[in-house]
């Protein structure tokens, strides 16, 4: 049974790549430089071989099946997103859904016009955690300027850590 299901995915596959248009003469598509395993291996501008993450393993079986051969590139978040609003980038892969970012990229959506969170590589959940110094009470802390918290610059976390005051 596992076979049949394999064999008419892969036929759905074919088909669809046959049906898709012709890939851009351009094609960069882009990934953050910095490891999130399993998802994404290796760090800097290189991708861990042989193994360099599942969401890359995805990606060149997506477009190996439309037929494409884009340029991989990996860099800092904020590079990535200068990169496709100039559009030297025509994807990037593993950013998550924030309002900015939807204003620059093109996200899954339903036919209400929502965002399609069935669609998702993966869901996580951040928790913004602040170092008490020794004056504080400990883990009452309130958040603010006396309690810094790092974030990624660029990362879906640091409109969020604004936001709350951090």
């Amino acid at each position: 049974m596992r076979a049949v299901c394999w064999l008419l995915l892969s036929f759905a596959l074919l088909l669809d790549a046959a049906a898709a248009p012709a890939c851009p003469q351009r094609l960069r598509v882009g990934f953050m430089d910095r490891p999130i395993p399993p998802y994404l291996e290796g760090s800097g501008n290189r991708f861990a071989q042989p193994a360099p993450g599942w969401a890359v393993a995805w990606a060149r079986q997506t477009f190996a099946a439309l037929g494409c051969e884009p340029e991989w590139v990996r860099a800092p978040v904020r590079r990535l997103a200068q990169e496709l609003a100039r559009d030297d980038l025509q994807f990037i892969v593993g950013f998550a859904h924030s309002a900015e970012r939807e204003a620059l990229m093109r996200f899954p959506q339903g036919s209400d016009g929502a965002l399609d969170t069935r669609l998702n590589l993966g869901v996580a959940e951040v928790v913004l955690f602040a170092l008490a110094s020794r004056e504080d009470h400990g883990d009452r802390a309130e958040p603010g300027a006396e309690h810094p918290v790092g974030v990624v610059p660029g990362a879906v976390e640091e409109p969020l850590a604004r936001a709350r005051g951090w």
